[in-house]
């Protein structure tokens, strides 16, 4: 499993650094909007603060408990159709959490390299934090979706992969759309 994870993770980075390239090549359309769509830094930032409330709630799950509960076939199920609604056309509402219309005016990012630099520094300790387990606990419910509800340490980044993904296209049109 820890291959598995290690991939996934490269999968990861390299879709970061595809739309990192993307919004830095762009800054003056990173940071605009087009009517009432988020603009490309404001779909980026969704995708940082899921990644970074998850690592929060990992956090304080072992720190509250000492151990996380394991999954079962259930839980694999939810997440297999977690994958699916990633890659379908149905939208659904961001959770105010993760809306970054919703933080505050000083929490509000401004510059796409300060939102990068945090974003990397999230997966860092995310990804370390990973690599100190070992394979039994990879089964454990280490995030909690608010649909699908908890999955384990792959399919969590599964899910962060799929939702990248999603929104990476987003992004994409939101810099190739602003101002024409």
């Amino acid at each position: 499993m820890k291959e598995r994870i290690r991939r996934k993770w490269q999968d990861l980075d390299e879709a970061l650094a595809e739309i990192e390239h993307l919004l830095t090549s762009n800054p003056e359309r990173a940071l605009r909007k087009d009517g009432e769509a988020w603009s490309a830094v404001e779909v980026l930032c969704h995708l940082y603060l899921t990644e970074y409330y998850a690592l929060r709630y990992l956090k304080y799950k072992e720190q509250q408990t000492g151990t996380l509960p394991k999954t079962g076939w259930s839980h694999g199920i939810m997440a297999w159709l977690l994958k699916r609604y990633m890659r379908s056309n149905v939208k659904r509402q961001a959770p105010v959490i993760v809306d970054p219309r919703k933080l505050d005016e000083e929490d509000k990012y401004i510059r796409v390299e300060d939102l990068i630099s945090d974003y990397k520094a999230v997966r860092s300790e995310f990804r370390a934090i990973l690599d100190s387990k070992n394979e039994s606990w990879y089964r454990r419910a280490i995030f909690k979706h608010p649909v699908a509800g908890r999955i384990n340490a792959l399919e969590t980044l599964d899910f962060f992969y799929e939702h990248f993904q999603r929104h990476a296209s987003q992004i994409r049109r939101a810099i190739g759309s602003v101002g024409q």
